[in-house]
């Protein structure tokens, strides 16, 4: 009868570890999954630290001033063109002239 158990106990045991090893292999898959695309962050962070862009700067900065001028004169070029038009001026340079163009 000792025997008849611990054989059980070892059969069970052998079986506990073959169960551990199935887990244990799907959760080393599972983070792989997860560490696959953080590598690949990494890496496109690590590009980006490095890239000649920011020695020698974005183009186009020097516009930004203007562009944003351009955007808040819009209300105001809309009025005048409105108020234009309806006054029977479709003159394109006044409309021009509104625009600050």
């Amino acid at each position: 009868m000792i025997v008849a158990a611990s054989t059980a106990g070892q059969i069970l045991a052998i079986i506990g570890l073959a169960v551990g090893l199935v887990v244990f292999g799907v959760v080393i898959w599972l983070l792989q999954g997860v560490l696959t695309p953080l590598l690949k962050v990494k890496a496109d962070v690590v590009d980006a630290a490095t890239a000649p862009m920011l020695q020698h700067g974005v183009k186009g900065v020097d516009q930004i001033g203007r562009t944003q001028q351009l955007a808040q004169s819009v209300p105001d070029a809309a009025v005048g063109s409105i108020r234009g038009a309806s006054s029977g001026h479709h003159d394109p340079v006044v409309i021009r002239a509104n625009l600050g163009v």
